[in-house]
């Protein structure tokens, strides 16, 4: 159930037994939380000028879900959860599963992303493409000796950036616990 957001470019939609919010940022940029897990600011990006305003965002339910539509960036949140993410010329970039919550509170989400794309980032890792992988998003310290397929390295970073050819997606995942 598509609820009213609390301000521009916002949106709050009822998905099971979880509350999804989605914030529209500047061209193309989009934040998803999960039971009032958005930190506005958050910590781990620079802030907005407080005078930008929020972008404009559509909104309708459509067959499938919630589609919300933006600068450069659509999402639709499926009946079950899913998020897909289209870019401006309406290119699927990214789909997130739904969300699974454990007992404890802790979660889990998949992604699947472009056939063909890149992955690079989450820090310091002794791979290059981390695209089919699991990594550990908790900083350690090898103990000085790494070796090919090592993870983690010392630094992790909750950052990482899909490339292929019809363009390039971020991600940031704005955790700060022990993750994988």
């Amino acid at each position: 159930m598509l609820l009213p957001g609390s301000e521009p470019g916002e949106a709050r939609i009822d998905v099971a037994s979880s509350r999804l919010t989605v914030r529209l940022g500047a061209e193309g940029q989009v934040s998803v939380g999960w039971n009032g897990a958005l930190d506005e600011p958050s910590w781990g990006l620079a802030p907005a000028e407080p005078s930008a305003p929020r972008p404009p965002m559509s909104s309708r339910e459509v067959a499938g879900g919630v589609l919300l539509r933006g600068s450069g960036i659509s999402v639709l949140v499926r009946h079950d959860g899913g998020l897909e993410y289209r870019d401006s010329a309406d290119r699927l970039r990214r789909v997130d599963e739904p969300v699974v919550w454990g007992e404890d509170g802790a979660w889990s989400m998949r992604t699947a992303i472009p056939p063909g794309a890149g992955v690079h980032g989450l820090g310091g890792r002794a791979v290059w493409d981390l695209r089919g992988g699991t990594y550990r998003c908790w900083n350690s310290d090898p103990g000085g000796s790494w070796l090919p397929g090592d993870d983690p390295l010392y630094v992790t970073t909750p950052a990482y950036l899909c490339l292929d050819d019809a363009g390039a997606a971020h991600c940031f995942i704005d955790n700060t616990f022990d993750g994988e």
